[in-house]
């Protein structure tokens, strides 16, 4: 697998600035550079208390969010020289547009 050349933005909190970065770059630095963000919803790293969980979970339409699944979509993204300029959210459905 060859990742040069390639690029993922990785936003959270302020969605806003991660998306416009992404597709502003994506657009002066094509065709040698590929930009796309990743905007994750929660992520069950071990440090929520149990009561923070089970109220984030009742809030996420999939009832789950696990690690591996962003890391799945960072790697296409990183693997796939064809998208450019994306902006995608891994939130198991817990923020649709």
């Amino acid at each position: 697998m060859e990742l040069k050349n390639k690029i993922a933005i990785v936003t959270g909190g302020n969605r806003g600035i991660g998306r416009a970065i992404a597709i502003a770059l994506a657009g002066e630095l094509s065709p040698e550079v590929t930009i796309n963000a990743v905007q994750p919803g929660p992520v069950d790293t071990g440090l929520l208390s149990q009561k923070v969980m089970d109220k984030l979970l009742k809030q996420t339409p999939l009832n789950r969010f696990v690690p591996e699944e962003i890391a799945h979509t960072v790697m296409y993204l990183l693997e796939n020289d064809y998208v450019s300029g994306e902006v995608v959210d891994i939130n198991a459905a817990r923020y649709m547009d």
